[in-house]
């Protein structure tokens, strides 16, 4: 296997966990978001949810931090040759 197979492995195998990583993202931030929405007047449970939708929201902008690094790193390597 030459480098640029392995290193087109590397960023093919990097860009399905992330595109995985922003479904399950967008998943979770459609799921939290309809238990604020039935909480009601359930305190316990608009808390509960409200959480977990902000770990949700951290969790998406760290992917994206991520993706943006791998791409920066893929277009420095492409531009060196």
């Amino acid at each position: 296997m030459t480098y640029e197979q392995f290193r087109n492995v590397l960023y093919g195998i990097s860009e399905t966990i992330i595109n995985l990583g922003g479904i399950l993202t967008g998943a979770a931030i459609i799921y939290y978001g309809f238990r604020m929405a039935f909480a009601r007047e359930n305190e316990a449970a608009f808390a509960s949810a409200r959480k977990g939708l902000t770990w949700a929201i951290l969790g998406g902008l760290i992917i994206f931090g991520v993706y943006t690094i791998i791409n920066t790193i893929h277009g420095a390597v492409d531009s060196l040759g």
